[in-house]
């Protein structure tokens, strides 16, 4: 005979065996092909979605994959039924999302922008335009390609900044420049004072000049009175021609130099020349002391280059909200000026990867650094904390849609955190957790 506890056990064992199967058969029977319409998804690689699994759109279940074809070309196909209450627009997203117990199912997501004509999916019609998502495979695949491409570039920078050669090079350069600068603005000063202080000494040239011609002056008339004595002298014609055509010569050179004489003066004495003169001088001075500043220019950005220090990270994510993987990428650089750094990186790698690039400005307390600049390929700004083994970081971004984002890490190993964030703070309220490496 049974006792009371047995009795009491068979009744609970045997009413849990009526829901389940009530349940299997009630959601079994949720679409049928009397009350669904059926479409045709082609996608590159399902992600182990299976026959039975559930369609959603906009968050509400209104359909199950019937069937699961893989065609002769490796692509796969969904056969989709879908509860004849709802329509699937034509310009809608077709993904596969993969929860984080690993429960797959066919997201279907409308865009924001409503066209002004809606067109829907007929039954039977076949979905070609799909887009399949990122493995966490992919991801860390993706992760690794970029870190080594962040290693060769600095291997290629310390190979061509450390190079002792072309130190040796950059410095001869600029020592050469800066020699012949100076040479320039030497010759310049000479010029000057050969224009300025020997003006005394150019008149007395000129005078000299103008003696001397009065000179030939003299002999030219003295010439003519011998000329016209000639006949008495020798009266041979060719002779008297002759010395007629030496005379004749002389005085044609007289006057150019005289001419010439003139013009030596003016040069010397118009105070728009010397104005001009002065000018192109303080010009030269100027341009010189420019090319100084300049050659310092470089000079001290080589020097930047050589002590600057290149530290990168990499941030790696679950949204349990967006039921999504995050990797993050960037690039932290440190100048000589210990007071600023740079940030230079990419946001959710991959297909719609977006840029950061911020300036850092360390704050007033010990181990507070403050960002402004680009985040996510938008305007934005935020602060990091870290001291000991605590890291926090947080960001406001977009200032037309404004997201505050905050996250929390425990340093697990040297470099590395255990993070838990909060995405989309007071609007979305979205949580994640990850970890943050640190090279």
């Amino acid at each position: 005979m049974l006792t009371h506890n047995v009795k009491v056990g068979l009744a609970v064992v045997a009413a849990v065996i009526v829901i389940i199967v009530t349940m299997r058969f009630v959601g079994g029977e949720k679409f049928t092909p009397d009350n669904t319409y059926t479409l045709k998804v082609v996608f590159e690689n399902v992600q182990g979605l299976s026959p039975g699994a559930k369609v959603w759109l906009s968050g509400v279940e209104v359909g199950k994959v019937e069937e699961v074809v893989l065609r002769d070309d490796g692509r796969a196909v969904l056969n989709l039924r879908i509860g004849t209450g709802y329509q699937i627009r034509r310009d809608a997203e077709f993904n596969i999302k993969v929860g984080f117990l690993k429960d797959t199912i066919l997201s279907i997501t409308n865009p924001d922008v409503r066209p002004v004509k809606l067109e829907y999916f007929k039954p039977g019609d076949t979905i070609t335009k799909t887009r399949t998502p990122s493995t966490l495979d992919d991801l860390v695949g993706e992760a690794h390609k970029a870190l080594k491409q962040v290693n060769d570039m600095l291997a290629s920078v310390k190979q061509i900044v450390g190079d002792d050669t072309m130190k040796h090079n950059v410095h001869e350069t600029v020592e050469n420049v800066r020699m012949i600068t100076e040479q320039i603005y030497d010759f310049a000063t000479v010029l000057k004072e050969v224009g300025v202080q020997n003006q005394a000494e150019i008149d007395a040239i000129i005078a000299n000049v103008n003696a001397l011609t009065a000179n030939l002056i003299k002999t030219s008339e003295k010439a003519d009175m011998l000329l016209a004595n000639v006949n008495d002298v020798a009266g041979d014609p060719e002779v008297k021609r002759d010395l007629k055509q030496a005379i004749d010569n002389l005085q044609a050179t007289m006057a150019n130099l005289e001419e010439t004489t003139d013009s030596v003066k003016k040069l010397i004495t118009d105070d728009e020349l010397n104005q001009d003169l002065k000018q192109t001088i303080k010009s030269t001075r100027r341009t010189m002391e420019n090319a100084d500043t300049a050659l310092a220019g470089v000079r001290k950005a080589v020097d930047t280059v050589n002590n600057t220090e290149v530290k990168p990270s990499f941030q790696f994510r679950y949204n349990a909200r967006e039921d999504k993987y995050h990797a993050d990428m960037n690039l932290r650089m440190f100048p000589p000026d210990p007071s600023v750094s740079y940030l230079i990186g990419l946001d959710d790698l991959g297909e719609n990867s977006n840029t950061n690039l911020q300036l850092g400005v360390r704050g007033a307390l010990p181990g507070v650094w403050y960002r402004l600049g680009i985040k996510s390929g938008k305007l934005g700004m935020g602060a990091e904390y870290e001291k000991d083994d605590i890291y926090m970081e947080g960001d406001l971004i977009d200032p037309n849609d404004l997201q505050f984002n905050l996250r929390v890490g425990k340093q697990l190993q040297p470099n590395r955190y255990l993070l838990l964030g909060w995405e989309e703070a007071f609007k979305r309220d979205g949580l994640s957790f990850g970890f943050l490496q640190k090279y």
